[in-house]
């Protein structure tokens, strides 16, 4: 099965927006192979094409199962795929040592995972400010203002000391997306980002997407809410057999 998609790359050149000549992620040609809950191998992608660029919102669409995170996964260089290429900003993901990924990946892209993952030990401010934390204690005082605002701006104002035991997992989830903000990233790649929400707190989400897009940014986004799919600038739909 062939699946392909194109995401037009734009530059904006509007004072205040990124300016970028080249889109921030590429995949060429990817074929992509997942376990199923069975255990049988799952092809998911074949030839699969596309690119992000500024102003960019790509939601990845398909039920349960259909292997969104598993093309995430590869697109964050968390996974290879069987075959194709990814690139970020023109450089080869494949080709890059492992410490220039994770540098580019923790300053240039903000990634959540499904399971909302949080340390258990640290607040909820102190969550946010993990991406911070490797630039060292000037740099988490820097970023301090903005984690509250980021906060903030998800309704999660009132539980800056709070630990992650006293959180609904729709709490967990908005924290997971202001850590992966924190760096103010060009790229957010985000898995099911308003899977535990209700409908107004979803929404509040889809329109820091469209902003965090508006303002030059790019966005990958797994989901099965059709909300999210309607507010893209694209879609890629999986399915599986």
């Amino acid at each position: 099965m062939n699946r392909s998609a194109r995401v037009s790359s734009r530059v904006d050149t509007a004072e205040g927006r990124r300016v970028r000549t080249v889109p921030d992620i590429v995949a060429e040609r990817l074929t992509i192979d997942f376990r199923g809950a069975d255990g049988a191998k799952v092809t998911i992608a074949e030839d699969l094409s596309f690119s992000l660029g500024a102003g960019d919102v790509c939601c990845l669409l398909g039920r349960s199962g259909s292997g969104k995170t598993s093309l995430l996964r590869v697109a964050a260089a968390m996974a290879a795929p069987v075959s194709g290429r990814v690139t970020w900003w023109g450089a080869d993901i494949q080709k890059m040592g492992d410490d220039e990924r994770r540098m580019m990946r923790r300053t240039r892209i903000g990634y959540m995972d499904q399971a909302a993952s949080m340390v258990r030990d640290l607040t909820v401010l102190e969550n946010v400010l993990i991406p911070v934390m490797p630039e060292g204690r000037a740099a988490v005082a820097a970023r301090l203002g903005a984690a509250r605002d980021l906060l903030e701006g998800f309704a999660l104002g009132g539980h800056l000391d709070a630990t992650t035991a006293t959180l609904s997992s729709g709490e967990r989830q908005r924290v997971c997306l202001a850590r992966a903000m924190i760096n103010d990233p060009s790229v957010l790649i985000l898995d099911e980002p308003t899977a535990s929400l209700d409908r107004g707190l979803a929404d509040l989400v889809i329109d820091m997407l469209t902003e965090h897009a508006s303002a030059g940014g790019a966005v990958l986004v797994a989901s099965h809410d059709p909300h999210v799919a309607e507010s893209a600038t694209s879609v890629i739909r999986l399915e599986t057999d």
